[in-house]
């Protein structure tokens, strides 16, 4: 499984952004088949058992937003937003993630010197499968077999350096390969279902990304 590296991730999106300016959006024909992305599971398995998650993460959710700062060269870019995204998870770790009332997540900094700005969402909805250990208020966040990514889309608006919008609903697996094409298998591809780690504490839950790891923190409050 990829290493989900956020600062990366953006500066991926603002090349090809770059990159799109000069030759157009063709509205990601890059080929998607609609079978469900692979998230293999790595690092730390919870001692639970293959299936089922902490009393504590059941429910209904809602994003409250995702914080997040990367520094360092060549990129440095911090990020905000992301709010109301719906998530729901059952006592068996099943888990549907929906896009479809997202707050953007907004990102600025420098690449390379260079300054960056714009937002990203996703659209549609994913479904999967999580675990952790059982009877714990925090731990290791962990994707169980695959989940389905196939109804999920980037949208990405850039500000600077450019102002345009690089990616317009793109399936997320399109959306990976045109960015890979520039930096490598760096970008965020599994938003809330991706390994991690998480820390409830009464109505909140926080999810993180994996220790050594850049990545989104996201923020959930119990759904009104």
């Amino acid at each position: 499984m990829r290493k989900h590296k956020l600062g990366w991730t953006l500066a991926a999106l603002a090349l090809v952004g770059l990159g799109l300016a000069g030759c157009g959006d063709d509205g990601g024909d890059g080929g998607d088949t609609g079978q469900p992305t692979e998230a293999t599971p790595t690092g730390a398995t919870p001692t639970g058992g293959a299936t089922g998650v902490a009393e504590c993460v059941v429910g209904d959710w809602r994003t409250s937003g995702v914080e997040a700062g990367t520094g360092g060269e060549p990129a440095s870019i911090n990020v905000g937003g992301g709010g109301d995204v719906a998530v729901t998870i059952g006592a068996d770790g099943a888990t549907t993630v929906d896009f479809a009332g997202m707050e953007p997540v907004s990102f600025d900094g420098e690449i390379a010197g260079v300054s960056v700005a714009g937002d990203l969402s996703y659209g549609g909805s994913a479904s999967g499968t999580v675990r952790t250990d059982p009877g714990v208020t925090s731990g290791a966040w962990e994707p169980v077999d695959s989940a389905d990514w196939s109804g999920v889309t980037l949208t990405v608006n850039l500000t600077e350096p450019v102002t345009g919008t690089p990616l317009d609903q793109v399936p997320i697996g399109d959306a990976v390969e045109q960015a890979d094409q520039v930096t490598g298998e760096v970008i965020d591809i599994e938003p809330v279902l991706g390994t991690g780690s998480f820390e409830c504490d009464g109505d909140t839950l926080v999810l993180r990304p994996t220790a050594g790891d850049t990545g989104l923190t996201w923020t959930l409050v119990t759904a009104q």
